[in-house]
């Protein structure tokens, strides 16, 4: 059975609380750093998958990000980029830290062991996704060469390899879809107040191909493609339109607001008499990103602003109660 283990990092000064999940085997061994989604905990859904990579041979770490759970930190804030700090922050974690170059050497392992195990190939790969190794791990670097070379190397393995990937900039190609034989897109627009899906090819080389959009369910038993049908949306719906990222629209919004909130802090920040003029600097430059339609950049640089002010409003001592002198005695005549 794998053990459990309880383990602790901190990430900017907060104490974030895990847990190690380890093969009954003595290692080393290959690591996966289970993250939850927004809102979640350690203990709900993860350990179960923890267990079964522990039973794979695989040391699995759940943790808590911080406000959350058994971790420090203001209860239930949810600032994105903060959590993608308290996963590279951790001297435990960083070690596993997930990058392009970590997941290649993982995939070789488990391939050429089941290979050696079986004498038989996997036949498919499903790298999901393309778009948090970007964002995790390729910051600041040439990202095209690093995906060309993982692209080859998903080739030298002979197995039909499906990679998940957002257009996060459609004024840009980014470098799997071009490399890329086949090209399935998944739709998803807002018509009116319904949310509809469809799928559609874009691209097969060697191969004819009907590129229409077809509609699409999901289903408990998995997606539904209607074929027969061709899927429209209304004409003047607002919203999304298809070929249009529902997530781009949601940062859109999300950035809009946040834009909004912060200006209003900066006027609660003025009537406070604390000093803002440098985050008056950055949230300019938030909105010039914005402007350009550089909406992951505007994010990040609001969500900045957004924690400093909360700060500074936050360390303000409150102002001193009025007292009311005590009204004098009435003289009585």
């Amino acid at each position: 059975m794998p053990s459990e283990k309880k383990v602790q990092f901190y990430s900017d000064g907060l104490r974030l609380a895990g847990v190690l999940f380890l093969p009954e085997d003595p290692g080393p061994h290959p690591g996966v750093v289970l993250c939850h989604g927004f809102t979640g905990i350690k203990e709900f859904i993860l350990p179960e998958y923890a267990c079964r990579f522990a039973a794979a041979g695989y040391a699995a770490l759940t943790f808590d990000y911080r406000g959350f759970g058994e971790s420090e930190g203001p209860r239930w804030r949810l600032i994105p980029w903060e959590q993608v700090t308290d996963i590279r922050q951790s001297s435990q974690v960083r070690a596993l830290e997930v990058t392009v170059h970590s997941v290649q050497k993982m995939i070789k392992q488990e391939f050429f062991g089941h290979l050696e195990r079986t004498k038989q190939r996997y036949k498919r790969i499903v790298i999901d996704s393309m778009t948090a190794l970007k964002m995790f791990s390729m910051q600041g670097q040439d990202s095209r060469i690093l995906i060309q070379s993982f692209l080859r190397f998903l080739s030298e393995l002979e197995a039909t390899s499906l990679i998940v990937s957002e257009h996060l900039d459609r004024r840009t190609l980014e470098t799997e879809f071009f490399l890329s034989r086949g090209e399935i897109r998944l739709h998803k627009w807002l018509d009116g107040s319904m949310i509809r899906r469809a799928v559609s090819i874009e691209k097969f080389r060697g191969s004819p191909f009907d590129d229409r959009m077809r509609p699409v369910s999901i289903t408990s038993k998995g997606m539904i493609v209607q074929l027969e049908a061709v899927a429209q949306s209304q004409a003047g719906s607002p919203g999304v339109q298809p070929r249009e990222s529902l997530l781009e629209a949601r940062i859109i919004d999300e950035v809009s607001n946040l834009i909004e909130a912060i200006m209003r802090g900066i006027d609660e920040a003025h009537r406070l008499q604390i000093p803002v003029r440098d985050i008056e600097v950055s949230l300019s430059r938030a909105m010039l990103h914005f402007q350009r339609r550089h909406y992951q950049k505007a994010l990040k640089v609001a969500l900045a602003c957004d924690s400093e002010l909360k700060q500074r409003i936050g360390t303000v001592p409150p102002p001193p109660p009025v007292t009311v002198p005590p009204r004098p005695p009435e003289v009585m005549r």
